[in-house]
């Protein structure tokens, strides 16, 4: 999975806000705090979820359940906004 092309990623007064570059591909912003703007990076090349959760492990003090606990809530949200690839 992947995000799509044509997002963008803007930090305004601290917090990341995803924008399309063309409103075809998404419609409004998606504010994101440090550890989705992470996932976000991580997902701009195709990676799968266990990856995702071992980056997220090894960058925060995270146990390995609540790293993947926390990314199915914020992939899901992602997926919910049509903003994956699968």
């Amino acid at each position: 999975m992947r995000i799509k092309d044509g997002l963008i990623v803007k930090k305004i007064m601290g917090d990341y806000v995803v924008m399309a570059s063309n409103s075809d591909i998404f419609k409004g912003m998606l504010k994101l705090n440090e550890t989705g703007y992470f996932i976000f990076k991580a997902m701009k090349e195709d990676i799968d979820f266990d990856d995702i959760v071992e980056k997220l492990t090894d960058e925060y003090d995270v146990s390995k359940d609540k790293a993947e606990e926390d990314l199915k809530i914020i992939l899901d949200c992602l997926d919910d906004a049509g903003l994956i690839v699968k």
